[in-house]
């Protein structure tokens, strides 16, 4: 008896409906296919029509791996590449067999594949264009950088992570953003006597008031200290940014101790 052999996911069962055990989970039913699987009925069909014609052929369905060097394998993928692209579009596809022809069935996997791609793209072209995308940019944030935004934030406790969105969007309770949202007249610092605007980089790295603050942080991450970008993005840099700012305790009104892991409220 000469078998032929058809590399494809199939059903646990013989041509005369008998059941057999599955030698993969891959192989499947062929009353119910799953979406990938719609070309399984039509090839079932095939194999029974041959079977009844050449009474001294037997079919024989196996599953192999995909993409594993198999020449016969390899060659149906190529094959069936070919059929997809230059078969569908020569006379309209008549190359094709009957059942290819047309709108083939969609696959709810690739769609929401493709909905999300979709979504991705627009949401870096947007921000690309946003206002202040240039802002984050010059902290080494871009539309992709917001995935390690997120793992960052999700790692710190809530008050930490939300004193931390704070300061990477400019978005923090000091006297220069205040002033703009025209909650206070004045913007300058009122923790010294130089003038200044009260601005993120002010109190960082410039007011006198919190000097001492200042020193520790500089013996604990050297020249690193003065580095804005170190300070709001690195892991290490995060937890001394914490350090100093709790340490000053300029937002403890606000965040109340922002060094604690657990909070009562």
């Amino acid at each position: 008896m000469v078998k032929t052999h058809h590399v494809i996911p199939v059903p646990a069962y013989d041509l005369q409906g008998n059941h057999i055990k599955p030698r993969h989970s891959a192989v499947k039913d062929p009353s119910s296919p799953t979406p990938g699987h719609y070309l399984v009925p039509p090839i079932w069909r095939l194999a029974r029509r041959l079977q009844t014609q050449l009474q001294d052929v037997g079919v024989v369905f196996t599953w192999l791996a995909g993409h594993r060097g198999i020449e016969g394998n390899e060659r149906a993928d190529e094959e069936a590449k070919n059929a997809a692209t230059e078969g569908r579009q020569a006379n309209g596809g008549r190359v094709l067999p009957k059942h290819l022809r047309g709108v083939l069935p969609a696959s709810i996997s690739a769609l929401k594949q493709k909905m999300v791609a979709d979504l991705k793209a627009t949401w870096s072209q947007r921000w690309a264009l946003a206002e202040r995308a240039h802002r984050l940019r010059a902290l080494g944030y871009n539309a992709v950088a917001t995935d390690r935004h997120i793992s960052q934030i999700s790692a710190l406790p809530r008050r930490q992570g939300t004193l931390l969105t704070h300061l990477r969007t400019r978005h923090i309770a000091l006297d220069a953003f205040l002033h703009r949202i025209r909650v206070i007249d004045d913007p300058s610092c009122k923790h010294c006597t130089r003038g200044v605007d009260e601005t993120i980089r002010h109190y960082l790295f410039e007011c006198p008031a919190w000097e001492e603050a200042r020193r520790r942080l500089a013996r604990s991450a050297g020249r690193k200290a003065e580095s804005l970008s170190y300070l709001l993005n690195s892991s290490k840099g995060v937890k001394l940014l914490m350090s100093f700012i709790n340490s000053t305790k300029r937002f403890q009104q606000i965040y109340g101790d922002i060094d604690r892991k657990k909070y009562s409220a």
